[in-house]
């Protein structure tokens, strides 16, 4: 089977059978009715895929398309608790399903069994939602209802191996994924609020591998040493790069590196005004030691330094941010995060559908230009969304939706390519002079 046979088969399933199956589980489908939850799943599906802001109004003409007569003020009225349930549950099958790709051909990444990052992003929910996903408060966020999506993305072969929903009061380190150790030979990108010595010790133990930023107040001791004044010795040191063998933790001591770069001035000028804030805003001083630190890159690994360069290293470090571009992707493009109803369940729908068609998109992207690292996920976003008409209308004769995606690859193969930049080069150029070197 094609991939794109594939992804039209998983794309049909989903939103048909499956549908139905949890229509019933769900309480969406209680009596035979011309509205099923297949249909439903496919109306806002569709319609908030074409436009993101679509009314009711508007989605009656997506029911149509589907043979289904039906007014607006019907439809408005489906949107219950029930309906939200069932396309919570959608979304998880949806997760389920496994797209083959070509795997990355970037020599650093292929270095790897595999390479993925993980984080979350926080969606706002009205109020009345608190009892079901309750909000939460920190540095970035506070809200008295909402939903943090917790996403863990594959840089070498694409796939969303999770894409878990948790309360927003939740921290990352009850993330399902924390609790899932990867296969022995894989890379782990991840921000500090994965920071789990523990884990990681779990991970190195059994072969798997990660870098990291150092998190303040954990400790570094050179081989068989005391703990390292971090501070104080980079104060002392003359070179702007340097490559550390260390233990990591005072209890856990796991062999690691400590890769630390001296960043320009400017740049610690950046950190020290972000600390100033932050410590005004919780009453409290800027220690000595992070003040100093904020003059330098430092990161973590147990990947060997003849596997993994320095150089690469921080090339690599600089990858966790394509999990950000793919959240940006989906809230600037998709609205994600944007409702123009007041009603709760409508709301909640709304996330749950545009998720869906955020997994949907993903999967065209996989089987059209995933080997091509300067991709640019927004303006291939932008394009798949000029053929979702297509691929409603056609959804259910798979001979004419294979087309429909094939003609949707012809359009999506040439251009919507990030443009390389001189001052400040994008992650697949520093990619690509790893490779020309």
């Amino acid at each position: 089977m094609s991939t794109l046979a594939q992804v039209s088969q998983a794309m049909q399933s989903v939103l048909t059978s499956a549908a139905n199956a949890v229509g019933r589980t769900s309480g969406f489908t209680q009596r035979l009715s011309k509205l099923s939850a297949a249909l439903f799943a496919q109306i806002v599906t569709f319609s908030w895929w074409d436009n993101p802001d679509a009314s009711y109004d508007e989605l009656v003409p997506y029911a149509k398309v589907r043979g289904l007569d039906i007014t607006a003020q019907a439809l408005a009225e489906r949107f219950t608790p029930a309906a939200a349930t069932c396309l919570q549950s959608l979304l998880g099958t949806a997760v389920q399903q496994v797209i083959e790709t070509q795997p990355s051909s970037l020599a650093l990444l292929k270095r790897f069994v595999g390479v993925v990052v993980q984080d979350s992003t926080v969606l706002s929910l009205p109020a009345a939602l608190a009892p079901l996903w309750p909000g939460g408060s920190n540095a970035a966020h506070s809200t008295v209802a909402g939903l943090k999506v917790q996403l863990r993305y594959s840089l070498s072969d694409g796939a969303l191996s999770h894409l878990d929903l948790q309360p927003a009061r939740m921290s990352d380190q009850t993330a399902p994924m924390q609790s899932e150790l990867l296969a022995p030979g894989t890379l782990r990108l991840a921000d500090l609020g994965y920071f789990d010595l523990k884990l990681m010790a779990r991970e190195a133990a059994q072969g798997s591998y990660w870098l990291t930023r150092w998190k303040v107040g954990v400790s570094v001791c050179q081989p068989g040493q005391p703990a390292l004044d971090l501070a104080r010795y980079l104060r002392a040191q003359r070179a702007a790069q340097i490559d550390l063998p260390i233990e990591l933790g005072r209890d856990e001591r796991i062999a690691c590196r400590l890769i630390a770069v001296r960043v320009p001035e400017h740049i610690k000028a950046q950190r020290r005004r972000r600390l100033t804030h932050e410590a005004k805003r919780k009453a409290q001083a800027v220690s000595p030691a992070r003040w100093a630190l904020a003059g330098w890159t430092l990161l973590l690994s147990n990947v060997p330094a003849d596997q993994l360069s320095l150089s690469e290293a921080l090339v690599l470090a600089r990858l966790r941010w394509q999990i950000e571009l793919l959240f940006k992707t989906w809230k600037d493009l998709g609205h994600l995060d944007q409702s123009r109803s007041a009603q709760p369940y409508r709301i909640l729908c709304e996330v749950y559908a545009k998720l869906l068609i955020a997994v949907f998109q993903h999967w065209v992207i996989l089987t059209v230009v995933w080997c091509i690292p300067e991709r640019s996920m927004r303006q291939l976003a932008q394009r798949i969304r000029k053929h979702v008409i297509t691929l409603a209308a056609t959804l259910t004769n798979p001979a004419q939706h294979v087309q429909a995606l094939t003609e949707l690859q012809r359009a999506l193969t040439n251009g919507a390519r990030v443009n390389k930049r001189r001052a400040s080069p994008s992650a697949f150029q520093l990619l690509e002079q790893l490779e020309a070197t």
